[in-house]
């Protein structure tokens, strides 16, 4: 990957989070502790071990999008 790209994307990451990101985060977070309050434990181990694969393809299509985007304003550039 591009060291650019790379600083972007790593910087990006450390950024602080908006105030609108932060009021929807909040609303997901009471909805999943509701949902998973009606879950047995079992329901609950394979939920969160679903969430942790969906987490890892949100980063994934986070830096697919961060190169697709790197690599449009260079063309636009040229």
């Amino acid at each position: 990957m591009n060291e650019i790209l790379k600083l972007i994307i790593d910087d990006y990451e450390n950024k602080k989070p908006s105030a609108e990101y932060m009021l929807v985060l909040r609303k997901v977070c009471e909805a999943e502790e509701k949902f998973l309050s009606l879950l047995n434990k079992e329901q609950r181990t394979e939920y969160l071990k679903f969430e942790f694969i969906a987490g890892e393809l949100d980063l994934i299509a986070f830096n697919d999008f961060a190169e697709y985007l790197f690599n449009f304003t260079k063309l636009k550039e040229n």
